[in-house]
């Protein structure tokens, strides 16, 4: 459904806007997490997935305005370089701090996903 009506809102918002519109579900989803209710996290996960063909087609957009021909792999390399390397690093980085951690309280959740929010 979401990727019917990305290109038109991404043409009508613009690539940069489009990227805000459509990071603004990820917050609603990472705020969602910190008292998770079921109803609530179906629904913040369906404007998620909205939210996220807007934005990959608006960085699309985006990356390719910004580049030439010459400059388009190696701009898409980087991006994709900073994307996998922040998954690698905040898994890691994650292991690490609760390693030793057999329970994620509420308390600490709340911590967690109040900060990322």
């Amino acid at each position: 459904l979401g990727n019917l009506i990305s290109p038109a809102v991404v043409s009508m918002t613009g690539d940069r806007l489009g990227m805000i519109i459509g990071c603004v579900p990820y917050c609603l989803f990472m705020a969602a997490l910190i008292y998770p209710f079921k109803a609530t996290i179906y629904l913040v996960s369906v404007l998620q997935g909205i939210g996220a063909a807007i934005l990959w087609t608006s960085q699309g957009k985006f990356l390719t305005s910004n580049s030439t021909e010459k400059t388009m792999s190696c701009n898409t390399g980087i991006f994709w370089a900073f994307l996998q390397g922040s998954l690698v690093f905040g898994n890691l980085t994650i292991f690490y701090l609760f390693g030793d951690t057999m329970v994620i309280g509420n308390k600490l959740r709340i911590m967690v996903y109040g900060l990322l929010t």
